[in-house]
């Protein structure tokens, strides 16, 4: 399970998540993201991020993600290198260990996610970069 720390509340293609802190580079406007003729599924396109480019996840493609509902505004760089389009961030949260369980073996998200947080009345998967990374390569491998 993920240990206690601080976490990035975020608001992505309609769903309320969290993005590990330590994985974290920045988040910045959303820059212009261009598509790629013939890019894997998955992927939205590249950006140029600090003189390189960066690949911008589509978070359609993905598992258990529905079309969001408001655009992105804002792009979180993973320190993987590539980027999590944001429709904007919450806050900064403290989670304790005991908010974590793991994710249900027939949740689609488990692709990409690593646990689900419980806060309350509130569920929010947490997104696993290399879970995440890991999937992207399956994916352009399938196309």
């Amino acid at each position: 399970m993920p240990e206690q720390g601080s976490w990035l509340r975020v608001r992505a293609a309609g769903m309320d998540l969290l993005l590990p802190t330590l994985d974290l580079r920045e988040v910045v406007p959303l820059p212009v993201v261009s598509p790629i003729p013939g890019c894997s599924r998955g992927l939205q396109g590249v950006t140029i991020y600090q003189g390189e480019f960066l690949p911008v996840v589509r978070w359609e493609d993905l598992p258990g993600v529905r079309p969001s509902s408001g655009p992105p505004t804002i792009l979180a760089v993973m320190r993987l290198r590539f980027g999590l389009p944001l429709e904007g961030v919450t806050g900064i949260i403290e989670v304790p260990a005991d908010a974590w369980e793991p994710l249900a073996d027939d949740d689609p998200a488990i692709a990409w996610a690593g646990a689900m947080c419980r806060l309350g009345l509130t569920s929010l998967h947490r997104v696993d970069p290399d879970r995440l990374l890991a999937l992207l390569r399956r994916m352009k491998v399938e196309r």
